[in-house]
């Protein structure tokens, strides 16, 4: 990999359907076009999100407005001194943007407004913040449980965590079982094809069926890891190795230990996983070593350090048009070029 260009100050990286998108302190919204930065908004953001190919977003310094930028056009979306707003970076609620709004001095939400197409607010009546759709029904969590709900958005079911697997720890040396616990969740929810996937604490994959939530399938394993989902292929990464699992009926298609690649002697991988319809990225965000791994054939492609640790965050590493875009820990942005 070539490193292009490198920016200090960012403090954020989004990977949007429209391109990619950076905010920096203390400034504003930008668009990296060609490895530049180019300007979009001038006020510092707090946080924004594409939507029907409008900009929505909220100002740092105005929390109790939010607005919409298109071609260039600004416009106010709502106001209301008595209340805070906060941009969800959840699903879509019937094809609309849901706002989750708080009374100042309140840590709960008070309810939540719902932005259509044509940038109109609808007051809905709870506070509800969706992870996952999976056809008609919504899906969080909590620690312990799984709840589904309907389009009327109430309980449609919810389903008790700890009646799927336990969380074992053993001695490193001796194998000897230190604790045997009830299963917890570990991890955000994800979907495919009428299937909820659901990470457990105790290092299995729960494979629940969307309509119903009974259990479709299981996979076992024994080490906490990261997730990431291509079609009908779920790959893991627990540190030590990486697994190709059938997304569909739970098989291990097959894994890869990363000592068996010279180049990898020692590596040992912490954070998420990041995947791609070509290329698989993991990382030791503590050491700030990066392994992009051809995802046909999990051979190594390029192996390097940017000498920096790396924040625990899906959006510290970004693969787009054959460049990585990597956030560090100093908020530096590193943006790589792969080599032709």
């Amino acid at each position: 990999m070539n490193l292009i260009n490198k920016y200090e100050g960012v403090g954020s990286i989004w990977n949007t359907p429209d391109g990619i998108y950076a905010k920096k302190y203390n400034n504003g919204l930008y668009k990296i076009v060609d490895y530049v930065l180019i300007s979009v908004i001038k006020e510092e953001i707090d946080s924004f999100r594409i939507f029907d190919g409008k900009l929505v977003y909220k100002l740092v310094n105005s929390r109790s407005k939010l607005f919409s930028l298109e071609e260039n056009n600004i416009t106010e979306i709502v106001s209301d001194d008595d209340k805070v707003f906060n941009i969800s970076s959840g699903v879509l609620i019937e094809s609309n943007l849901p706002v989750i709004y708080y009374k100042k001095n309140d840590f709960m939400p008070s309810g939540m407004y719902l932005v259509g197409s044509n940038l109109k607010l609808e007051k809905v009546a709870i506070s509800n913040v969706y992870s996952v759709q999976v056809g008609q029904y919504y899906f969080n969590k909590s620690n312990k449980e799984v709840f589904s709900y309907k389009e009327d958005h109430v309980v449609k079911f919810r389903i008790d965590i700890s009646n799927y697997g336990r969380i074992i720890k053993k001695h490193r040396d001796t194998g000897e079982v230190l604790s045997d616990t009830p299963n917890e969740i570990d991890g955000e929810l994800f979907s495919y094809k009428g299937l909820l996937y659901v990470p457990l604490k105790g290092g299995q994959l729960l494979a629940l069926n969307a309509i119903d939530g009974k259990k479709a399938w299981i996979w076992e394993h024994d080490r906490l890891g990261a997730y990431g989902i291509v079609g009908d292929k779920i790959y893991k990464q627990d540190g030590k190795e990486i697994f190709e699992i059938n997304a569909l009926n739970g098989n291990l298609i097959r894994s890869k230990r990363f000592s068996e690649e010279c180049a990898l002697e020692g590596f040992h991988t912490s954070g998420p996983i990041w995947v791609y319809q070509d290329i698989i990225v993991v990382a030791d965000v503590l050491s700030g070593k990066i392994c992009m791994l051809d995802r046909t054939s999990l051979k190594v492609l390029e192996f390097f350090t940017i000498n920096q640790k790396l924040p625990f965050s899906n959006n510290s590493i970004v693969w787009h048009n054959n460049q990585l875009h990597i956030l560090d820990l100093e908020n530096t942005l590193h943006i790589f070029e792969k080599e032709t």
